[in-house]
C-alpha cells in the first residue's frame, strides 16, 4: 500500500508537468497573438461564430453545469471512501 509521502510526491509531480504544459500553451497563444494580432482576432471571431451557429455551446454549458452539480457528492463520496478505508485497515504485523 502506497503511503501519503508517496501519494502526494506524485501528486506534486502530476500537478507540476500539467502546470509546465499548460504554461507552454498559454506562452505559445500569446506569442502567436503578439506576432499575429489581426489573425487572432479573426480566430477569435470565427470561433465565437461557430459557436454561436452550432449547438455545441449549449451542450457543452450543460455538462460544464451538470459537472459542477455532480462535484459535491463525488467529493463527498470519495471523502466518506477514503475515511472508510483508513479506518477498516488492519494493522501491520509491526503495530500490535
Amino acid at each position: 500500500m502506497e503511503t501519503p509521502q508517496s501519494v502526494e510526491k506524485k501528486v506534486t509531480s502530476a500537478l507540476s508537468g500539467c502546470c509546465e504544459q499548460w504554461g507552454g500553451t498559454v506562452r505559445q497563444a500569446e506569442d502567436f497573438i503578439r506576432e499575429k494580432p489581426f489573425g487572432a482576432v479573426l480566430v477569435a471571431v470565427f470561433a465565437g461564430f461557430i459557436l454561436n451557429l452550432l449547438p455545441i455551446g449549449i451542450l457543452i454549458g450543460s455538462v460544464v453545469r451538470l459537472a459542477f452539480v455532480l462535484l459535491r457528492p463525488v467529493l463527498l463520496l470519495l471523502g466518506a471512501f477514503k475515511i472508510w478505508e483508513l479506518t477498516s485497515q488492519r494493522p501491520s504485523s509491526g503495530e500490535q
